[in-house]
């Protein structure tokens, strides 16, 4: 016998809330176009129960659904009251679902629901959906609206929301934990869709597998997953509360987007705002959060001083004499190693600047540059890892007595790094229009380029910059100090900013002097003056 039961009753133990049930069992529930059927408690559509909405149904209590909910006509589905509602969608797909519900109260997913149309908030306070284990879905074409630091869903337990997708688009995510808003934008293409979806999470914890060198992040990520996208390619914008951020002597700017595929973090369009971090992806199953960004860029570059144009390559004098000391010379950047890696001829310094004001200095790190001219990193073999560069950066070589050199404004690569091989034309180097004296690099016999030698008052800022013979700050007067002032002193077996040659010896006069060798960066004319290009 079919029946439609409206009780105060305790009809199923679940739905006992002193109010009225909407007990369907093997009967047609229709509601017409326009109409609006008012539940004051739960609805419970039983395994042959049958309910056709085509205008609106509003319940103040739970929702179990057994048997069939047609979707086909436009519907909404309103949770109000000041009650909790615990949803059981069973195989219903609700077309327009709204969140009315005021007192703090909430609607808790004890199944997957799936929304075709619209999911809105509509509360008057702090109303939420939460997940528990379950899934909410969003149709391919369907929107959610309303949401806000009150409103939105939370993702507890192991739940995510859904949504479908059948065409390349943009997708805003109002998800959050049980106490903060913190929602996710996707903007996602690809070539085709077949049966697509993304799913996300938050989690309100450190990501377990936290880039071991990150000193400032956030206590936050998001689970991102794929499916059925065909050259599926993924832009993040996630949302964090400022109690998430951890900072170990750094700020929040260094803090931007970061991609974990299981494996390893990329930085793909790696970039932050306020509280926001930006990132992108092609993994189908990735985790998003906000942590330093790291490159490792690959680098060749020679030093004009210690260079030889019968091998190609630089000498490495002061590393078989053990000479380089452990620490870093660059203060700025300092780093301590228990030995020097073999085939190192010196320290070099690594700069990463914005290509948006090229004359910022993002960032910097020390590393090793070996005889062959590649940079490398402290154990003498990996790529260099600079800390809190962007995506795209311009990069800067120092050496303690040669003038810097950059790449152009443009900036390279830093997340899917190629060797960049700035001995290879002089316009590997960024040219400053305002130096008119002297090229960026400087031209070796056997056409490689290398960095200009002779900057020995590399110590004094204004020296810094330049190379000269004559006249204040000059050059030859540091390797004269250094000698002690007497011009036939050889000081020998040293570490010291006035050889520059690198031959482990400064020297005035004589066969292989460091003076002749500024000399001859200027082109022998002592009234020049070499200015690097900033």
């Amino acid at each position: 016998m079919k029946r439609i039961i409206l009780s105060a009753l305790c009809v199923v133990p679940a739905f006992c809330m002193g109010q009225t049930l909407l007990y369907n069992d093997g009967a047609m529930v229709k509601v017409q176009a326009g109409a609006t059927l008012f539940v004051e408690g739960g609805i419970h559509n039983t395994a042959s129960g049958t309910i056709d909405n085509d205008g609106t149904i509003e319940l103040e209590g739970d929702f179990l659904n057994q048997g069939t909910w047609e979707p086909s006509d436009p519907n909404t589905l309103i949770f109000s009251g000041n009650a909790d509602s615990d949803v059981t969608a069973g195989s219903a797909v609700f077309q327009t679902v709204s969140i009315e519900k005021d007192n703090n109260a909430h609607v808790n997913l004890l199944g997957d629901m799936t929304v075709n149309t619209n999911l809105d908030f509509n509360a008057a306070g702090t109303s939420k959906i939460y997940t528990g284990n379950f899934r909410l879905k969003i149709g391919n074409t369907g929107t959610a609206t309303g949401y806000d630091v009150n409103e939105y869903v939370v993702t507890d337990g192991t739940g995510e929301m859904e949504k479908k997708v059948n065409a390349d688009g943009t997708f805003f995510f109002p998800i959050g934990d049980p106490t903060n808003y913190s929602p996710i934008e996707n903007d996602y293409t690809g070539s085709g869709y077949a049966s697509a979806y993304i799913r996300t999470r938050v989690n309100d914890v450190v990501h377990p597998d936290n880039p071991a060198d990150a000193t400032e992040y956030i206590t936050r990520y998001w689970d991102v997953t794929s499916s059925g996208i065909t050259d599926y390619e993924n832009t993040l914008e996630g949302t964090y509360i400022p109690a998430d951020i951890v900072l170990n002597g750094g700020n929040s700017g260094h803090i931007k987007g970061a991609v974990y595929d299981g494996a390893d973090w990329t930085y793909a369009g790696a970039d932050a705002g306020t509280n926001l971090v930006m990132g992108s992806t092609d993994v189908e199953d990735a985790e998003f959060t906000g942590a330093n960004f790291f490159a490792r860029p690959d680098l060749m570059v020679f030093l004009a001083g210690p260079y030889k144009t019968a091998t190609h390559n630089m000498t490495t004098v002061l590393n078989t004499s053990n000479l380089i000391p452990l620490e870093s010379p660059y203060t700025d950047a300092p780093v301590t190693v228990g030995s020097i890696p073999a085939d190192v001829t010196d320290w070099i310094k690594i700069e990463l600047r914005d290509p948006a004001s090229p004359t910022t200095i993002i960032s910097h790190t020390s590393a090793f540059l070996k005889k062959d001219g590649n940079i490398v990193d402290l154990d003498g073999t990996s790529l260099p890892l600079v800390k809190n560069g962007k995506p795209t950066s311009i990069v800067g070589i120092m050496h303690r007595n040669h003038l810097f050199i950059r790449t152009p404004n443009t900036g390279i690569d830093m997340v899917n790094t190629s060797l960049y091989d700035f001995s290879s034309a002089q316009n590997m180097a960024y040219d400053d229009a305002s130096v008119t004296t002297n090229d960026a690099m400087n031209e070796m016999s056997d056409g490689a380029f290398a960095m200009w030698a002779g900057n020995a008052r590399s110590n004094n800022n204004t020296a810094l910059k330049q190379i000269r013979f004559a006249g204040l700050f000059n050059d030859p007067a540091e390797v004269l100090s250094a000698i002690g002032g007497n011009t036939a002193t050889i000081l020998s077996n040293v570490y010291h900013n006035a050889d520059v040659n690198l031959d482990a010896k400064v020297r005035f006069a004589g066969l292989f002097n460091d003076t002749g060798v500024i000399l001859a960066t200027l082109g022998g004319n002592t009234a020049n003056i070499w200015t690097h290009h900033q």
